[in-house]
């Protein structure tokens, strides 16, 4: 499970790393989906939910050795 880390402690170990910690919370990252879908029809675009339903599982049920 995944737990937040202070900004102040991640600080300590490295300022980029905080810098970027910060923009990821406060800006991010965003995307026009419908302009891509109407610039790019030939991609096949799908939601990520179809998509992990079609995916093929079975790899991490039984990793490879």
């Amino acid at each position: 499970m995944a737990r937040p880390i202070p900004l102040a402690a991640l600080r300590q170990q490295s300022e980029d790393t905080a810098i970027m910690a910060e923009w990821f919370d406060k800006v991010g990252y965003s995307a026009d989906i419908a302009a891509l879908r109407r610039d790019f029809p030939e991609v096949g675009w799908q939601r990520f939910a179809e998509w992990a339903q079609r995916a093929d599982w079975s790899a991490l049920e039984h990793p490879a050795k």
